[in-house]
């Protein structure tokens, strides 16, 4: 097994980051051939696969695929991957609730030290995560109010790793993944004071949510009713 580099690209209309990968090299083809890229819709997986020559087919295979939120159910994520489905469905059910949602996510391979602060970062530097992914929401009330919401998917190596983690930054004070809006984007300077915070493990995989208004006075939505329905 060889070591290969993923170069930063857009996925689905999401940036990814560059990141290393486990995979066997082979030759007269470029990695992106063999590139399958899943996406969970409705009941069913549709995976699509891209070939040397650039085409894309469909082919739904039900039950093979796990997204990060049935893999409790499914009980085989050693490899849960967080589909671009699972931000959609958060924006369908927030849209619902009549908010204006606009959501981005961002893979960032195993380097969960890197996008995390406070003690969080120093147990990912001891206890390396698997995968993490991150998504930024902006949601927008009818008056035009806005409130961030940042979600991270951290895989763990195993369970027990998971619940580790999951005790930590369930803690106030202790840190966190770090917040998409942070590092670029208009709302830099916004401060998540995690006053509302929600957090579930599903196997080896945690997810927390936080919602913070960018400026003071939001009545819309309940803020705890958006990280529930961020985390479900």
């Amino acid at each position: 097994m060889s070591r290969i580099w993923v170069r930063p690209h857009v996925r689905n209309g999401y940036r990814v980051r560059g990141y290393w990968r486990e995979g066997q090299e082979s030759s007269g083809f470029s990695f992106t051939a063999a590139v399958l890229l899943t996406i969970t819709i409705a009941a069913g997986s549709i995976g699509l696969a891209v070939s040397a020559s650039g085409g894309v087919s469909a082919v739904r295979s039900p039950g093979q695929t796990h997204s990060a939120r049935n893999c409790s159910q499914s009980g085989q994520c050693t490899e849960a991957e967080v589909k671009t489905g699972d931000l959609r469905s958060i924006e369908a059910r927030l849209a619902r609730k009549g908010l204006q949602v606009n959501g981005r996510l961002q893979h960032d391979g195993a380097h969960c030290s890197e996008h995390s602060y406070g003690a969080v970062s120093k147990f990912f530097r001891k206890q390396p995560c698997a995968d993490l992914h991150r998504a930024q929401l902006q949601c927008r009330d009818r008056k035009g109010d806005v409130v961030l919401v940042a979600i991270s998917w951290v895989r763990m190596a195993g369970q027990q790793s998971a619940t580790s983690y999951k005790t930590l930054v369930d803690e106030y004070g202790t840190g966190n993944v770090t917040e998409l809006s942070r590092e670029d984007g208009r709302y830099r300077t916004v401060r998540y004071t995690a006053r509302t915070y929600r957090s579930v493990q599903r196997n080896n995989v945690v997810v927390n949510a936080q919602a913070e208004p960018v400026a003071r006075g939001w009545v819309g939505l309940a803020l705890t009713t958006i990280v529930d329905e961020a985390v479900r």
